[in-house]
């Protein structure tokens, strides 16, 4: 979608040059160069993925019971060649640290 408002901008600043509209031409090719920018800088993603997470709980810290259960979900293993046992991505990696964590605190 970004390349389509990028070429989308680019016809229109085409478009404006050959009627001779040069001031509409050039602000238009500006707020597009910016624009790139921001998008590859990461700003504009970052503004709009801030608010992905919010709102979620990412650790339990109520009062662990008798009969707790932690759930470690694979995040992509792999099985070795020639081996049987199997290991985790780099996610998983992050995962196996964060249930070791909360596995100490329900200790």
């Amino acid at each position: 979608m970004t390349l389509s408002i990028f070429i989308v901008l680019g016809l229109l600043c085409m478009v404006l040059s050959v009627c001779g509209y040069t001031k509409s031409t050039r602000v238009i090719a500006l707020v597009s160069i910016l624009l790139f920018l921001a998008i590859g800088y990461g700003l504009i993603p970052y503004w709009a993925a801030s608010q992905l997470q919010s709102g979620y709980r990412t650790d339990y810290h109520g009062k662990w019971g008798a009969r707790s259960v932690i759930v470690l979900l694979g995040g992509g293993t792999a099985q070795l060649a020639g081996r049987a046992d199997v290991e985790p991505n780099l996610v998983g990696y992050a995962r196996i640290a964060r249930v070791y964590a909360q596995y100490i605190s329900c200790k």
